[in-house]
Formats: C-alpha cells, structure tokens, sequence
C-alpha cells in the first residue's frame, strides 16, 4: 500500500491559480485563451480584462476569504468573472442561472457571500429572482464587451499585488446533502494546482485546445479551466445543443481541432452508441462521474485507436480528480477507476480505521494536497468525513463513502456506495434531500425516493409516494412543487402512488419491496387527450417506443414519462428518422408533452413545405 501511494511529484505548491494564470499569460500573451459565443481572447486581453474587474470587486470590499457568487451558464463572461474574483483574493462561488431561488437563496447565506456577479442577459427564474433585489447582496453584472471606463479605466490593465496565499480559499462547491440542503465544500488554491500542474495522469502544454463541457457548479470545470489556463491552453467553449449531440460535437471537434475533451460516463456512452468515432481527431478523453462499463469503453477504443481513453474518478472533496485509469484491454465488465494521480494517496480502511489488504473490499479514504478545508458551516460532518488514522497521525483521510478493493497490479476497483448516495448524469444525490422537500408538501404523508435503471441502463430517480389523501395531486404538482427547491438534475422521473410503505423488523423502509417502475402504474397527466392527425399518432407510437409505455397521451409530459436530457438526445434523433426534420435538443427539452412535439414537428415540417414551393 505504501508503494501504491509513492506519488510525490514536484509542483508549484507556493503559488496561487491567478499568478500561475499571470506568468503563462507573460509566456504566450498573444496565444488564444479563450474562444466562444462570438468572443476570441487572447491570454494578454482576458489578463487585463479580469484585472480591471478584479479592481471595481476590490474597491467593494473583496479581499481574502471573501465568498462572491457568480450566476453565469457556460460562457466567457464566467470565465472572466471567476479569474477576476481570485485576482481580487475572494473566493468563486457557481451558481447555475437554472436553480430554483430557494437554493440559490440558502447558497448565499450559507456561504456568507458579500457579492454576486451576474451574467449580463443570461435567463433563469434565479436571476431574475437577484436581479429583483431579493438576495440581500450587492449585485454587478459582467459583460462580455465592456469597455475599460466601465470596468476602472484603461490605465487599470496592471496586474494586482497578490494578496492570497496558497491556503487561501478558491472557490466553494455545492453539493447534495443528507440532511435537506446542499453542502458547500471549500477548496484551497493548493488543492487546484496540485490537480492541474504535474498531475501525472496526462499532459497538457501550451498550444493543445481543450472543449468546456462541465457545467459552471459542476467541479468538472476545475479540470477544464485551470487545466487550460495555466498551461497556456485555447480553452473552447460550446452550446449546450452541440455536447449532446454526436453529429455536431464531433463537427465541432473537426472544425477547431479540439484535443482534450472531458465527459461525464452517460453522456460518453450514449455518444458511443450514436458515433463511436467521433472521438478520433482528439488526443486523449477523460470520463468521469460514474462506473464505465467496458463495452463502450471498448467500442471507442476500436474505432479510434490513436486516442487515449482515461477513466477518471474523485469526489469534490478531494478536488476533482483522485485516481485514474488508461483504458486497454479490459478483462472485466466494468473499468477500474486505476492508481492515485500525484500528490494523492488512496487507502482502503475498514470500519474501525484499520488498512486492508488488496482484494478485500473496505471503504476508499483519501489524502494528499487535494484534499480540501472541509465543508462550510459543518463541523459536525467535518468531524465526521475529515479524520486522522492511527498509522498517519499528522495526516486528514477524506472518507468518501465508497466501497473498493486494491487489485493485485495497485490498481482500485470501485465496488458502489456505502450509503444511499448515488450519481445521475454526474451529479451526487442524497435521496435523502429530495425526500425532505417532497415530505414538506402538505398532501404527502411518506416519500421514498431511490434510483434505478431502465432496461436499457440508464439511471433514473422514482419517488414512491403515500399521500394523504388518496387521488390527490398529480405528477405534474409534484414536478413543479420540486422546481421550486431542487435542480432539474434531482427532479424524479417517475411518482408512483402507493397505499403503504413496507417496513422491515428495524422499522426501515424495505427497498426491495418496492414496485418495478415498470410494472405499476405512475402519476401522468390528468386530463387525457388521444390522437387526432397522422404526425400525433406518428408521434405516439414513437414515444411508447422509446418510453415503454403501453399507452401515450397527447397530454403526457415527457419528464413525467422518464424523460431527461440523455434520452432527449435519442428521441431528437428517431424523431428526425421518422419526420426528415433538423429537431435540437432543446426543442425536445422545451416541448413539455407529447402533443407539444408533435406540434413542433408540424411547424417545421410546414416550414419545409414552403421553402420547397
């Protein structure tokens, strides 16, 4: 175990992301650094750009530990703004635009912020929810254009005097908790450079270009920015139609010579099985968030053979990336998540702190200098979660809560979870949090929230529900009650009434007594409404289909179905076989039900009709 974990490797530890941003800028000023939405910065125009604004941020009190929020998609003007916060010497904080303002509202208070830094147009009820003045907090708009008057002048282009230290804290990321709320967990600058300086798991030099696929509070984009940024990388950044979509992501790869690209494992599967080649013109793929099984895995490998496929595997606690694995010919049906990247060591403990040897199965505790401070305002779980052991006296371990097992050659076989924690689509979930709001709706008696697998794989949430009163609500209150207080990634797919929950002797919820999804029925709309023209009935059997439903209505909602983003990708697809329309995403996403599609399909096929007159 020991020799599994000599990992020591030389790495700019005194130093801060903004001063390494700062020196590569020097080194390359005129290189691209960031190109996307119109917008191409060189690394000397987003160096002066964040400084002016890291000025105005100063000049409002931001300084060293300072938390400031910054509610921005996937774009430049995020990019500038979370540069311009470490420069000031303040802490980032993402929020995604899409959250419910509940959240969005615990996240400030929580975090203490003193600022919020909003995307300039960007849409979603949470900005409008600060824009209205409902935060409590200051709130300055970052625009991608603004002229260097708006931002402290033109003469203000200097860089500032450091003010941070390498234990300074970087950013803070939400995460789902057990207890009913998120849970922030804080990251140090050392913790950031360990990951991206001399990690030893890929190398990345000055001139490859690298595709933003995470989202902003997704800890994905440590990896992403910092990985490009302070090693002198073009750092591209796309809209969301074209990640999910295997024809234009890999037009996209073609047309920018796009050389790294990071993604979450469904989203690396289902592009798999759409165009297993798309991924050729790259250099290396790193997957993550969740178990790859080899089959994909395998099938990529086939059809691109110069790429490096690396099954990437940490949680945020430990920023980002803990281990990593260089896919070959598996033997197994799953991947191994592989060895401890630099400056990261991995044990396998039992549950009284004791080593394990290799081949038995233990919790996986983690240590080294990614390890972060701890989780905000939680003494409580950080008594719990950050703990020394009795052979590295002087040391914190991070318990992750997982379950592996050390493979004879010191590679790490992830084995599932210890407790009820799951990831959908990359995300960690407490069922736990959902079941709390669900439960404080006042016509729900008992929530049972668990995940399951379709056949085709794919993870999906169900909320079992005994309600107070037999027949009332619908999925459709349900859905909406929860956008209210979650992110769309922890909305249930399915709501299955029950009469009762199944106890077990200790008084738990039996699990395994629940009903198959497939096999009950679930709450859906309503009000019902058949066919009524060809492209419906079209439409209704496609949905069936590709849903496994035995009936559609015209009035089902597509998310209620099972629907999400992933499987959106599919339906897009099929239903441009079947009509020989261009459908995105997001039409299949903004259609809130069968019948909706349908009349979307019509349009663009009356669309069609008149441009061929």
């Amino acid at each position: 175990v020991k020799e599994f974990n000599d990992t020591r490797a030389a790495y700019p530890s005194d130093k801060c992301i903004h001063e390494l941003f700062e020196e590569q800028a020097s080194r390359t000023p005129d290189a691209i650094a960031l190109s996307g939405a119109g917008t191409a910065w060189t690394y000397a125009e987003l160096n002066a750009r964040s400084n002016r604004l890291a000025r105005v941020l100063q000049d409002r009190g931001i300084g060293p530990e300072s938390v400031v929020a910054i509610l921005a998609g996937r774009s430049p003007q995020m990019i500038l703004g979370i540069l311009a916060i470490l420069k000031a010497g303040g802490a980032y904080l993402p929020i995604d635009p899409s959250y419910p303002p509940e959240r969005i509202e615990f996240m400030l208070r929580d975090s203490g912020a003193a600022l919020v830094l909003v995307q300039a147009g960007i849409p979603g009820q949470g900005n409008a929810w600060i824009e209205a003045g409902y935060a409590g907090v200051e709130v300055v708009k970052v625009e991608v254009q603004q002229d260097g008057a708006a931002l402290g002048g033109a003469s203000d282009n200097a860089n500032l005097v450091n003010t941070s230290e390498p234990s300074t804290l970087a950013y803070i990321m939400y995460t789902s908790g057990s207890t009913g709320h998120p849970k922030g967990v804080m990251v140090e600058h050392r913790n950031v450079v360990r990951l991206v300086k001399n990690g030893g798991y890929i190398e990345l030099h000055a001139g490859m270009r690298i595709l933003l696929t995470g989202s902003p509070s997704f800890d994905a984009t440590t990896f992403e920015i910092w990985g490009a940024l302070l090693n002198g990388l073009t750092l591209y950044v796309a809209e969301e139609d074209v990640l999910l979509r295997a024809d234009k992501l890999g037009a996209f790869i073609a047309e920018y010579q796009i050389d790294l690209l990071w993604l979450t494992t469904p989203l690396f599967h289902q592009l798999s099985e759409q165009k297993p080649d798309l991924f050729t013109p790259l250099t290396a793929l790193l997957v993550g968030g969740d178990v790859l099984p080899a089959k994909p895995a395998e099938r990529v490998r086939e059809a691109c053979p110069g790429l490096t496929l690396l099954n990437m595997y940490g949680p945020t606690e430990n920023t980002t990336f803990t281990t990593f694995h260089r896919v070959g010919e598996e033997t197994g049906s799953r991947v191994p998540i592989g060895k401890p990247i630099a400056n990261t060591t991995v044990y396998i403990m039992d549950g009284y702190g004791n080593l394990l040897p290799p081949g038995v199965a233990g919790e996986l505790c983690i240590g080294g200098d990614g390890l972060a401070r701890g989780y905000m305002n939680r003494p409580d779980l950080n008594a719990e979660k950050f703990r020394s052991a009795s052979f590295l006296p002087n040391e914190r371990l991070y318990r992750s809560g997982d379950l592996a097992r050390w493979l004879p050659d010191g590679s790490i076989e992830f084995l599932g979870r210890i407790d009820q924690q799951v990831k959908i689509r990359g995300y960690r979930i407490e069922p736990g949090e959902i079941e709390r709001v669900l439960i404080s709706h006042p016509d729900i008696r008992e929530a049972v929230v668990v995940v399951n697998e379709t056949r085709e794989g794919e993870k999906r949430i169900v909320a079992y529900l005994v309600l107070q009163e037999e027949g009332k609500g619908s999925a459709q209150t349900w859905r909406t009650f929860l956008e209210g207080h979650l992110p769309s990634y922890m909305i249930p797919s399915l709501f299955i009434p029950l009469d009762s929950l199944v106890l077990k002797a200790n008084g738990k919820v039996d699990l395994a007594a629940l009903p198959d999804p497939e096999e009950v029925p679930v709450l859906l709309h309503a009000e019902k409404q058949a066919p009524r023209s060809d492209t419906e009935r079209k439409m209704a059997e496609l949905i069936k289909k590709m849903f496994h439903r035995e009936e559609v209505d015209m009035n089902d909602d597509l998310y209620l179905l099972g629907g999400n983003s992933l499987l959106f990708i599919n339906v897009a697809l099929e239903v441009e076989k079947l009509f020989h329309v261009e459908l995105s995403i997001m039409d299949v996403m903004e259609s809130a039900t069968v019948g909706e599609l349908s009349a979307k399909v019509e349009q663009l096929l009356g669309d069609d009709l008149l441009l061929n007159r």
